[in-house]
């Protein structure tokens, strides 16, 4: 902006030289009237296209000034709506992990509950009764092979968790809850990692019961599980299948 007045300055300053030099050879200043008029005529028809030229120029500095401020006040307000969504993200992500590790907590005690007691009256808990549901389950498959019958594994488990008073249920239920929880609730940002540490801070027999309660019921509560791909990881699923394929042979 500077170098356009400096520049219509000198156009002025150069015009009133020129008019001085070629009508008053004395450079001196004329008492007619006339002449006055003649110059003001010559200053204003030769300085006027300039000076609109430069008011032009000054005009469009002016609006590129005034179109960079609002860029950067939309940048602003873009960087502060990006920090205020982060920050609700992070408050987000801090209310529903102490909801999660409660949970998870909830899921591991109930498991560790589990119960069950066999026809000789020893009772199997946590570990060893998921242990017990797999040998029962392995036991019935063999008897029905040696008396050559059609499996009916599915029996089999029902009865157990009747046995444990519905402890089996209640055990995958806590999990499916702890499940339901992450995939609900859990930033979009962060679902992935969270549905990894259901499975890694969970014991691996409980895991186990999981899937065998896959493999034998009919229990709604696993839809979820399958529809996130559950139990379509890798370990589950070999897991898993080991069972499905006593059930059909």
């Amino acid at each position: 902006m500077r170098k356009e007045i400096f520049f219509g300055a000198s156009v002025i300053t150069g015009a009133l030289l020129v008019y001085a030099i070629n009508f008053n050879p004395w450079l001196g200043f004329s008492d007619d009237t006339g002449d006055w008029g003649t110059f003001g005529d010559f200053i204003g028809g030769f300085s006027n296209p300039i000076i609109t030229f430069i008011t032009m120029c000054m005009l469009i500095k002016s609006i590129d000034l005034q179109k960079d401020a609002n860029n950067s006040l939309i940048q602003q307000n873009a960087q502060i709506k990006s920090s205020e969504a982060r920050q609700k993200e992070i408050e987000d992500l801090r209310s529903f992990e102490s909801t999660f590790y409660s949970l998870a907590e909830v899921a591991r005690q109930e498991y560790n509950r589990l119960q069950i007691k066999s026809p000789d009256g020893h009772e199997h808990i946590g570990p060893c009764a998921v242990s017990y549901i797999e040998e029962e389950i392995l036991n019935q498959y063999i008897s029905n092979l040696e008396q050559g019958t059609t499996p009916d594994l599915a029996t089999t488990f029902n009865s157990l968790d009747e046995r444990s008073s519905m402890a089996v249920f209640s055990s995958v239920r806590s999990f499916y809850i702890l499940f339901k929880i992450t995939v609900e609730a859990c930033p979009a940002t962060y679902r992935d990692r969270y549905l990894e540490i259901c499975n890694y801070t969970m014991p691996v027999k409980f895991l186990n019961l999981v899937c065998i309660a896959h493999a034998y019921s009919d229990w709604e509560i696993l839809n979820l599980l399958s529809k996130h791909n559950f139990f379509e990881k890798e370990g589950i699923k070999e897991y898993l299948n080991t069972w499905i394929k006593l059930n059909v042979e």
